[in-house]
C-alpha cells in the first residue's frame, strides 16, 4: 500500500477537477446486496455525480456510474488481478479508460498501459507516443496527456503546453502567493504609517506658523 501511495498523489492531485468526482482508495460496489462485489480503484473519475458529500464508499447504483476512468498503479505482485479481474470487471462496468502505470516497471515496458471502450463495449488498446522524448498517452476522457516522469506521473495539458500542478507544487504556489500577499501588506501599511507621519509633520508645522503669525 506505501508504494501505492507514494505513486498515487502526482496523478491524484491535479484530477480535482469542479466538473467531476475524482475517489481514492475507496471500496466501490456494484451490485447492491452483495458485499463481496467490490473493487478498490488506485484513482477513479466520475462525471456527473455531485461532489458533495463526499463517499466513505462508492456504490454504482446510487451514482448512476462506475467510473469514466480508472488508474491502478501495478506491480509484477497485483499483476494478475490488475490484467485480468479488474480489466474484465471495468470493461463490463462500462469504464471508459482504464489506465496501468508500472512506476518501478516491474513488468511493464514501458511503464504505461491504458485501455478504451471501443464501440463494441471491449476494450481497445491506447496507442502510446513519444513527446519531446517522453512517453506519453492521450486520455480523451480527462483531456489530458499522462506522461511518465520517473517514478512518478504528471498530467500534461497540451492547450496549456504545460503540466499541471502535483498537490505538492499547488501547496507550494498558495503559499508562495500567500507570502507575495502579506509582504503586500506590510508595504501597504508601512506607506500608511508613513504618510501618516508625514501629515502629522505637516499639521504641527502649520500650528507653529499660525502661532508666529499671532
Amino acid at each position: 500500500m506505501a508504494r501505492h501511495g507514494r505513486f498515487r498523489a502526482p496523478a491524484h492531485g491535479p484530477l480535482r477537477r469542479p466538473d467531476a468526482y475524482v475517489g481514492s482508495d475507496m471500496l466501490m460496489y456494484w451490485e447492491e446486496g452483495d458485499k463481496a462485489k467490490r473493487v478498490s480503484p488506485d484513482v477513479f473519475v466520475a462525471f456527473g455525480p455531485d461532489k458533495e458529500p463526499e463517499r466513505r464508499v462508492w456504490k454504482v447504483w446510487e451514482e448512476g456510474v462506475a467510473a469514466d476512468f480508472v488508474l491502478e498503479v501495478t506491480s509484477r505482485s497485483t499483476q494478475g488481478r490488475d490484467e485480468g479481474f479488474k480489466a474484465e470487471l471495468y470493461e463490463r462496468l462500462g469504464v471508459t479508460e482504464y489506465w496501468q502505470f508500472d512506476p518501478t516497471e516491474d513488468y511493464l515496458r514501458p511503464s504505461l498501459k491504458s485501455r478504451r471502450l471501443g464501440p463494441d463495449g471491449a476494450y481497445e488498446p491506447i496507442p502510446l507516443e513519444r513527446r519531446d522524448g517522453r512517453l506519453s498517452g492521450w486520455s480523451e476522457v480527462l483531456g489530458l496527456e499522462l506522461r511518465p516522469e520517473g517514478q512518478a506521473l504528471r498530467l500534461f495539458d497540451p492547450a496549456l503546453g504545460e503540466f499541471l500542478p502535483t498537490s505538492g507544487e499547488k501547496s507550494r504556489i498558495i503559499e508562495a502567493v500567500k507570502a507575495e500577499r502579506d509582504a503586500a501588506n506590510v508595504e501597504r501599511d508601512a506607506e500608511a504609517a508613513a504618510r501618516r507621519t508625514a501629515e502629522a509633520r505637516i499639521a504641527e508645522l502649520e500650528r507653529r506658523l499660525a502661532e508666529a503669525d499671532e
